[in-house]
């Protein structure tokens, strides 16, 4: 089985590696060294290894399936599902604080002082050094106040 999944795995990283070369690049960052393609291209790469150890070298004994009838993994994929619909119209900030806190409620953290602060923190650390890279994040409600 794990060696089909290499396989399966190696396709995906083939295809995600050649659909890379369709990003589009600023005439200035054509010649550059590291550009929009370059992580992309990397990610292909390292999964494309990965891969390939998976298909030649399999797991010993197979480990346990995933049960999607487990409820919280079923409720955490609804809310990637749920976090990637309103990331636009919510923003960033606030999509991904309600995702963040309502997946902590789902893995079971009951803790309200630690959920709003790791959650409020972490997207705004990350906001914050997204704004400081220049990469635009749709800030949804919170630009729509100002």
């Amino acid at each position: 089985m794990s060696r089909i999944a290499g396989v399966l795995f190696g396709l995906l990283f083939l295809g995600y590696g050649y659909f890379a070369g369709d990003i589009q690049l600023d005439f200035w960052a054509e010649e550059e060294t590291f550009n929009a393609r370059t992580f992309p291209y990397l990610i292909a790469v390292g999964g494309c290894f990965f891969a390939v150890l998976l298909s030649l070298f399999p797991a010993r004994a197979e480990a346990q399936d995933i049960e999607l009838r487990n409820p919280p993994a079923l409720f955490l994929i609804i809310l990637m599902l749920a976090y990637s619909f309103l990331l636009e119209p919510l923003g960033f900030p606030v999509a991904t604080t309600l995702f963040l806190a309502i997946a902590f409620l789902i893995l079971g953290e009951r803790r309200g002082m630690l959920i709003s602060s790791v959650s409020l923190g972490l997207t705004f650390a990350i906001w914050g050094i997204m704004s400081a890279l220049g990469i635009y994040l749709e800030p949804g409600l919170l630009g729509a106040s100002g």
